[in-house]
């Protein structure tokens, strides 16, 4: 095509190269036989498919303990590529480390905790060229705002403006609420009803649910100032897919 238009050069972006790592005792690789009190590191297998599908170049550094200076090395290394995320220990536990650590690398914070449920305690910073986020530990919450956060910035990094969802109307199956206070991202499923489309929330909102973000193909998005959207009416779905 370019041959065709007499074109020998053209200016391109180069994919922003992501480091992924994920943070806590807890964790164990894939592929190894579970103890008591374990679990199996998924979120750096999500955030790597969440990075590739949004144009970046994922690559996973591994699990960090929850030891500062495990925590640093890593860090560290992962502040040599253009993003650096991480998942888990950004709350206020006893072993909630990263936060402090990554203001002992250097890391300059620019926001700690946001008012969106799932996903309040997620850290942005930044060092030099490096962009920082560090996102919570529970599966959905880190899903959901990489959605949020990183994937706008990863389109920027690409010089593109397009990374708002397609967005489509629909009728609640079924009534939704909050607490208010804070922003309500709700995961659903666009579902056609004869000559209607409905909006039908997953049964379950938990945020360390995994299935419910399999599951969904879309989010709704309950503003902080609305506290009930009754079943029937008309909603807007962010679709993922």
């Amino acid at each position: 095509m370019l041959a065709s238009l007499g074109k020998e050069n053209v200016l391109v972006k180069i994919k922003p190269r992501v480091a992924i790592i994920s943070t806590g005792d807890e964790l164990v690789e894939v592929g190894r036989t579970l103890r008591k009190g374990e679990i199996y590191d998924s979120n750096s297998y999500a955030l790597f498919s969440q990075v590739l599908s949004s144009g970046g170049e994922p690559h996973r550094l591994g699990i960090a303990r929850d030891k500062t200076e495990n925590l640093l090395a890593r860090i560290e290394e992962g502040l040599s590529y253009q993003l650096l995320l991480l998942s888990g220990g950004v709350s206020v536990g006893d072993y909630d480390l990263v936060t402090d650590a990554l203001k002992k690398a250097g890391v300059k914070m620019h926001f700690w905790k946001v008012a969106v449920k799932p996903g309040k305690p997620t850290f942005f910073g930044a060092r030099k060229g490096t962009l920082v986020f560090g996102l919570p530990g529970y599966p959905v919450s880190s899903m959901v705002n990489f959605e949020n956060l990183v994937r706008p910035a990863i389109f920027s990094m690409l010089g593109r403006d397009d990374w708002q969802r397609i967005r489509v109307k629909a009728i609640l199956k079924e009534a939704v609420s909050s607490r208010g206070g804070r922003k309500k991202i709700i995961r659903a499923k666009l579902v056609k009803e004869g000559d209607k489309y409905l909006a039908v929330p997953a049964t379950s909102q938990k945020s360390g649910v995994l299935k419910s973000m399999v599951w969904a193909d879309s989010f709704l998005i309950l503003p902080k100032e609305v506290e009930r959207i009754e079943k029937g009416e008309e909603v807007f779905l962010e679709l993922l897919q």
